[in-house]
């Protein structure tokens, strides 16, 4: 990132669909060492007001113009955020590969350290 080698491509992820992606690529893993992997969603742990978010906040001190390696933000809209239907889901802006990479070495590691017969818990809220 630092040298622009890394090139990041922002848009809408759904964190669930994300999850279960990643818990899937993990499960063999899981299996092999005897360790039970546990998925769990609760869209209601992160309440949800459009009336009082501003999207703009969160968008606007990324300037894909003048950062290198970045794009995607210019297609990211409100209103794609509030996209009819999506209202419980976990939807975040980001780099879907990069945090699939996050998310799947947090799952290694605790599959490594998690004794057999133990649990390892996933949750996106």
């Amino acid at each position: 990132i630092e040298i622009g080698t890394l090139r990041l491509e922002f848009g809408l992820i759904d964190m669930r669909e994300l999850m279960m992606r990643s818990a899937a690529l993990m499960q063999p893993h899981a299996t092999q060492k005897g360790v039970t992997l546990v998925l769990q969603y609760h869209p209601e742990g992160a309440p949800y007001d459009p009336a009082r978010q501003n999207f703009a906040s969160v968008v606007s001190p990324i300037s894909v113009r003048d950062t290198p390696g970045v794009g995607g933000l210019e297609d990211i809209s409100t209103a794609a955020l509030l996209e009819e239907g999506r209202e419980n889901e976990c939807m975040v802006i980001g780099d879907a590969a990069r945090l699939s990479q996050v998310l799947r070495n947090l799952m290694s590691n605790a599959l490594k350290f998690t004794p057999p017969k133990g649990t390892v818990t996933v949750t996106v809220s």
